[in-house]
């Protein structure tokens, strides 16, 4: 049984992931001391922890965290000093709430303290807005989002309608580094509003084959049908083949964001026509007023397991999410090796791509149980094997 557990975030916060710490928290604070990581990485590896009380976290949506987060590039030296720091503070367990990033980073800890023979759990809990981490339903954060783009989009896309005479091209950006799933819930808000708003086109990082003539056909298509043409797209989509000029390195790669603009003045010089880029922003993961009620039970629900996990003597996983049934919504919980997610990709998948009405329909059906109602009953634990 630990003593001592470390608890923290890594990269960019959710509107619920406060209420996955919480979660966490008050399963391990039963029997276990718990402190509070400041600052993310950073305080990892200058040893900056505190003994966490429960009001210092939220059970309910809110927008930030109130630990500090951030990112920063480790090397072999940097996760070697995190072992240090935590064996110097007697701490038995890391518990850490991020996405593949952090799971890469928790597996690095995990393997140095493994190399030095130490009983140091590591345990991760899914959190990310891109919904890009493999081993999840959908990541804790982005069902959030997604329900913002669902009370959100339509609107723009009906005063797009209203104004298309003066400004007859507008593309919205959602963020989303390297997958689709963001801009494609906007896409699925659309039809699921109405079926006659849907996106002329949404430009995703999986297809960054679509080329240029290919955007101009579509946009020239749209404003000779109905006058105006309505896009979509990711902030991580590959607009003329170089990210290079909306990208800033980091411990990855940190987008700016602004591609929707850059598309915008293009198609206004290629056409002839006036263009708006609308970039939607952090406010996608801080806009707590728009909190998903499923979001905010799987963001508990994963951050208690992760807590349970701990107290079983677990190491080297995350608490992972299987769908049972869509109508309710049903989650299983299970122990997820770190090593299968850790630093991978989980790409929106072909069926859900927004190519089409149909697929559009396809991915509204399967994420409307996400923005909508909560969870149907307790999750329940498995082994995974």
């Amino acid at each position: 049984m630990p003593r001592s557990v470390a608890l923290g975030l890594a990269g960019a916060p959710t509107v619920v992931v406060e209420a996955s710490l919480r979660a966490c928290r008050d399963v391990l604070a039963r029997v276990c001391d718990v402190r509070g990581i400041t600052g993310g990485p950073n305080g990892l590896v200058e040893g900056a922890f505190a003994s966490l009380d429960a009001a210092r976290l939220s059970s309910a949506p809110v927008a930030g965290c109130v630990l500090g987060s951030g990112r920063r590039a480790l090397t072999s030296q940097g996760i070697a000093a995190i072992v240090d720091r935590l064996e110097a503070a007697r701490i038995d367990a890391l518990v850490l709430a991020g996405g593949n990033g952090t799971m890469a980073l928790l597996d690095a800890v995990d393997a140095e303290s493994r190399s030095r023979d130490l009983s140091l759990q590591t345990v991760g809990i899914p959190k990310t807005i891109d919904n890009d981490l493999l081993g999840v339903d959908f990541s804790p954060g982005f069902g959030s989002a997604s329900r913002y783009l669902r009370l959100t989009v339509p609107g723009i896309a009906r005063d797009h309608s209203t104004m298309s005479s003066i400004e007859p091209i507008r593309v919205v950006e959602t963020m989303g580094r390297g997958t689709g799933w963001l801009a494609a819930a906007a896409a699925a808000a659309l039809v699921l509003e109405n079926a006659n708003l849907a996106a002329d086109l949404c430009l995703i990082p999986e297809r960054s084959d679509t080329t240029i003539p290919q955007i101009l056909d579509a946009v020239e298509n749209a404003l000779a049908a109905q006058s105006r043409a309505f896009l979509v797209c990711s902030e991580g989509f590959p607009f003329s083949g170089s990210r290079d000029d909306y990208r800033a390195g980091n411990h990855s790669t940190l987008l700016l964001g602004g591609v929707s603009r850059r598309l915008a003045r293009m198609l206004e010089a290629q056409l002839g026509r006036p263009a708006r880029g609308e970039v939607l922003g952090t406010q996608q993961r801080s806009a707590y007023s728009f909190a998903s009620a499923a979001d905010l039970e799987c963001a508990r629900l994963t951050g208690e397991w992760a807590g349970r996990y701990v107290l079983e003597g677990r190491r080297g996983v995350m608490a992972g999410t299987r769908r049972l049934k869509s109508a309710p919504l049903a989650l299983a919980v299970d122990p997820v090796p770190l090593a299968g997610v850790a630093g991978r990709t989980k790409p929106l998948p072909e069926e859900f791509w927004p190519a089409d009405l149909q697929r559009q329909e396809r991915f509204g059906e399967w994420l409307q149980p996400i923005i909508d109602d909560g969870i149907s009953g307790p999750g329940r634990s498995h082994d995974g094997d």
